[in-house]
């Protein structure tokens, strides 16, 4: 959190200079429209950080680290090949999990496999047929070219 304020506060610096640039070029340093953009920089900047939604940019800021976290245990499983051979292995364990079916389905539709996708969401939905999302993937699959 403190990395994004400095980066803030970096980026008005900038702004500011960006700002005032003109003005040094003409000797013109304090005029109205130099002091009413910078009340407007400094008065949105307050707003920001006394009633900004920081919850919301922590989050933000976390889902970002999961994502990277989550694209290094993928690398870790051998990339999505690794993922679905793992995901075969788990649905033929098991062959009644209609999720590990759905998540091969989608992995295969990734890589372009049409036909294994199909076949796998249509075991997906045979075992869940009340799941809409299965569907709705499935019949996504079966119309796209």
């Amino acid at each position: 959190m403190l990395t994004l304020y400095i980066l803030y506060f970096i980026m008005l610096v900038l702004a500011l200079s960006l700002l005032a640039l003109p003005f040094f070029k003409r000797k013109i340093l304090l005029t109205k429209f130099f002091l009413l953009s910078l009340f407007f920089i400094v008065f949105t900047s307050g707003v920001f950080l006394f009633t900004g939604n920081t919850h919301g940019l922590s989050l933000w800021l976390n889902d970002g680290k999961k994502h990277y976290e989550l694209l290094s245990q993928v690398k870790d499983l051998g990339g999505i090949e690794g993922l679905i051979n793992q995901i075969k292995r788990k649905v033929i364990e098991n062959p009644n999990d209609a999720q590990g079916w759905f998540i091969l389905g989608k992995l295969y539709y990734s890589q372009h496999d049409r036909a294994e996708a199909i076949d796998a969401l249509t075991r997906a939905k045979e075992l869940d047929k009340n799941n809409v999302e299965i569907k709705k993937y499935l019949d996504l699959v079966k119309t796209s070219p």
